[in-house]
């Protein structure tokens, strides 16, 4: 099949709505009505695929042959370089494997009572305040930066720089130029840190690294490991953060029988679980709301219709997880959904997002170490005073005041 002329009209990234800071806004679902491949005009100019369903997203996601290296860094998206993000084939599985066998649900399990007593320790500061406090700040950003530091073995007093190189990081690629004094100061930093276990060994990650690297048959340089690393902590805990402080703001403005639903589940702590997977299921992560582009090697077909060679697709994950053949009644938050783990919000395939257990297993516990301790819990002001942040791509509030009446 011959590709379509694009259409001029479908400028992408398609604008978010004002005054509805969670949703995809109009545009998304009318592109889904032209198929579930269209063609999108970029900001540079290029045309590219856009995925609207969650077959043609799971393919893209799959597809051996869509490659993220001859992507990178295409205005809206940001320019990753030489991070695990943007390689491909065997280079890229030599590198994830490295530290993989760090990132299974068994092998995480054993940080579980950590990650419940920081979350206690950080509700015991909020609830000495008495209140108002910042959620975004004060649990969102700590608990994961913490983790993912200790985990590395970061110093705590280091910790918070990474919340600034990550901030400078995930910006557009019109704005690469100033993202690279961060990465290159998270690359000399993890270099030195890589550097320093193969003295001192300790039980982090940053010692497996080392270790690993150690092996004749690795091919990986101490550069790749020092750019995996980089790619753990900036992917390892700005989503989350981001996540808990979105998904308490959706549970607190949304309503499940009778009640708000974050009310719902203080009366029902089982299902935090199925809450967090409908919460990453229906929180855009991005204003871009899609994954990063992929770029066909050779000609493939996904459907109906054939991709090109060179020609770039971009997985549209978000719209995917909105997908009323997959998800019935797909624009509603439903916490007891069946099936909400289905969405793709982690990606698929090769590039599946190496800490989707540790977001999982981190979301879990904070959202029913919060319920529990603060089952009154409310914002602080109207849900329209809270100012959302625009100067990095993962969408996230600037602060999110809250309060409570009572707590146990």
């Amino acid at each position: 099949m011959t590709s379509p002329t694009p259409c001029p009209h479908l400028r992408f990234p398609f604008p978010a709505p004002s005054g509805a800071p969670l949703s995809l806004g109009d545009d998304w679902e009318q592109v889904r009505q032209a198929g579930d491949l269209v063609q999108v005009t970029l900001p540079g100019g290029q045309v590219a695929w856009l995925t609207t369903t969650h077959a043609a997203a799971l393919a893209a996601f799959r597809h051996p042959d869509l490659t993220r290296g001859d992507a990178d860094g295409i205005p809206p998206f940001p320019m990753l370089g030489p991070l695990i993000l943007a390689r491909d084939g065997d280079e890229h599985r030599r590198i994830r494997r490295l530290v993989a066998g760090e990132f299974t649900p068994t092998r995480l399990a054993r940080y579980r009572p950590r990650i419940a007593q920081l979350a206690d320790e950080l509700l015991d500061a909020m609830v000495a305040t008495g209140g108002p406090v910042d959620l975004t700040e004060a649990y969102g950003f700590a608990l994961p930066l913490t983790i993912i530091g200790e985990m590395l073995g970061v110093p705590d007093a280091e910790r918070a720089q990474f919340h600034a190189w990550s901030d400078g990081l995930l910006v557009g690629a019109e704005h690469a130029e100033e993202a690279w004094p961060s990465v290159m100061a998270m690359i000399d930093y993890t270099k030195g840190l890589i550097a320093q276990r193969r003295r001192e060994p300790a039980d982090d990650l940053a010692t497996a690294l080392a270790t690993a690297l150690g092996a004749a048959d690795t091919g990986v340089t101490d550069d790749d490991a020092a750019l995996l690393a980089v790619g753990i902590i900036v992917g390892g805990w700005e989503t989350t953060a981001a996540a808990i402080a979105t998904g308490t703001y959706r549970l607190l403005t949304t309503t499940h029988e009778g009640r708000s639903t974050y009310r719902w589940l203080v009366d029902h702590p089982e299902a935090a679980p199925g809450v967090v997977e409908e919460l990453l299921r229906l929180l855009p992560s991005t204003y871009n709301a899609t994954a990063l582009p992929r770029r066909a090697a050779v000609d493939i077909q996904l459907g109906d219709v054939t991709i090109k060679a060179g020609e770039l697709i971009i997985p549209g994950h978000d719209i995917a997880n909105r997908d009323p053949a997959v998800f019935p009644d797909p624009y509603q938050f439903d916490p007891e959904r069946p099936n909400a783990r289905d969405h793709l919000t982690f990606g698929q395939g090769a590039h599946v997002c190496l800490g989707a257990h540790l977001g999982r297993l981190e979301l879990q516990i904070m959202v029913a170490a919060l319920t529990s301790r603060l089952p009154c819990l409310r914002l602080a002001c109207d849900p329209e005073e809270i100012s959302w942040d625009t100067s990095v791509l993962i969408r996230r509030p600037r602060e999110m005041p809250v309060t409570w009446d009572d707590y146990e």
